[in-house]
């Protein structure tokens, strides 16, 4: 995040199989930044898939801390978290496969997935 000392804003989106329902739709929303004063950078990722009966709605947020090593060298260390929400739209199994009368499982809960990582690149 922020590890070239700008900032960046961007986003996708991507709709595939034109014309057919339930075709895969995605889209994307992302920004991140350096704060050299703090030695801290942000991250943040919006995003939304949906494909047929099934879509995932989520966000990301991570923070890194910059330690400097000398040189143009520093260490980053990264600390992220992670919310997902999966559904599934039991109407349209059951519209799309007459066969399955009703979809008998209960809907997957939403998660917090917690991440760590960290990473050593050159500073400007």
């Amino acid at each position: 995040m922020g590890a070239n000392g700008s900032g960046t804003v961007g986003g996708a989106y991507r709709s595939q199989w034109s014309g057919i329902e339930g075709g895969p739709v995605t889209a994307v929303l992302f920004a991140d930044k350096y704060f050299a004063k703090m030695n801290t950078g942000l991250g943040i990722v919006l995003y939304s898939d949906k494909t047929g009966p099934t879509s995932r709605t989520g966000g990301e947020l991570n923070l890194s801390y910059s330690v400097h090593l000398g040189g143009d060298k520093r260490l980053m260390i990264g600390l992220g978290g992670q919310v997902i929400q999966f559904r599934v739209d039991k109407s349209k199994i059951s519209a799309s496969c007459p066969m399955i009368p009703s979809w008998p499982h209960p809907d997957p809960p939403s998660r917090v997935m917690p991440m760590l990582g960290s990473i050593t690149v050159p500073t400007r």
